[in-house]
């Protein structure tokens, strides 16, 4: 086989192995392609990229809304509208996984007893307290940025400062892929989603993750990356120490709950610092 139709025959492959993430991932109208390969095998690498196709449309937005000075007086309701994008996007499915983990975690009984909770699709007290208080982080933290954005004049520089918008997904999938290589955490269960996530990883995917996250992480301020960075390093171990301790390891419902809250604190690292 030519050189030439060799290497479009690997990027043709690449590209299924992408599409098949953001089919993964998202609720974009991307058909998952039928293929030999495990459903995780190849795509975990492309994760961090789905977090910033997330991340710039509700950039953009927020981007217009500074330059438009609509933001001046009421960034709140823009920031609703940016996190809003991100919840669309993902069809909510890392805040589902949230908020199963909240409706499990904090309950009293066995560890059985907090999985059956957790399998339960119906949200409990819990649940619903754990999905209100991450999306009021969520939205303060935006519309923090969003106002101290207001009187920035030049739409490169708004853009630039409002760039933690679209870190803070990377991140959260970065933190996914990481996660999902952890293999010396343990599993809840043998034959569920982390589990098939397992099967089949290479080293060269979390190489593939961590590269093409630290390109979207360029742009920010090095004390902004190194603190959302460091909040990532900060929530997994919690999340995993979490997971053991009240359902015996994890779960796709932990992955999930990792993700969102990685990016969720990446957010709220960018306001502060």
């Amino acid at each position: 086989m030519p050189a030439a139709i060799r290497r479009a025959s690997k990027i043709g492959c690449e590209m299924r192995h992408i599409f098949n993430a953001f089919a993964m991932l998202t609720r974009l109208p991307v058909r998952q392609t039928d293929n030999s390969d495990a459903p995780w095998e190849r795509i975990t690498g492309w994760f961090p990229l789905v977090g910033a196709v997330i991340g710039i449309p509700a950039v953009l937005l927020a981007t217009v809304a500074v330059a438009a000075g609509s933001s001046a007086h009421a960034p709140m309701p823009v920031a609703v509208f940016v996190v809003a994008i991100g919840a669309a996007m993902t069809g909510g499915l890392h805040l589902d996984g949230w908020a199963r983990c909240w409706n499990a975690f904090w309950v009293s009984g066995t560890r059985e007893r907090r999985r059956q909770i957790m399998a339960d699709p119906h949200a409990g007290s819990f649940g619903i307290i754990g999905l209100v208080l991450i999306l009021l982080l969520k939205v303060t933290a935006v519309a923090h940025l969003v106002q101290f954005t207001a009187t920035t004049d030049g739409l490169l520089t708004i853009l630039y400062h409002l760039w933690p918008i679209v870190a803070a997904p990377v991140i959260g999938r970065w933190a996914l892929t990481l996660l999902i290589h952890a293999t010396k955490i343990p599993l809840a269960h043998e034959d569920g989603m982390a589990a098939a996530a397992r099967q089949g990883l290479t080293q060269t995917q979390l190489l593939l993750a961590t590269a093409t996250a630290a390109i979207f992480l360029v742009p920010l301020d090095p004390p902004v990356a190194v603190g959302a960075l460091l909040a990532a390093a900060f929530s997994l171990p919690m999340v995993a120490w979490l997971a053991v301790r009240r359902i015996d390891g994890l779960t796709g419902d932990v992955l999930g709950a990792a993700t969102e809250l990685t990016e969720t604190l990446a957010l709220v690292t960018a306001c502060l610092i």
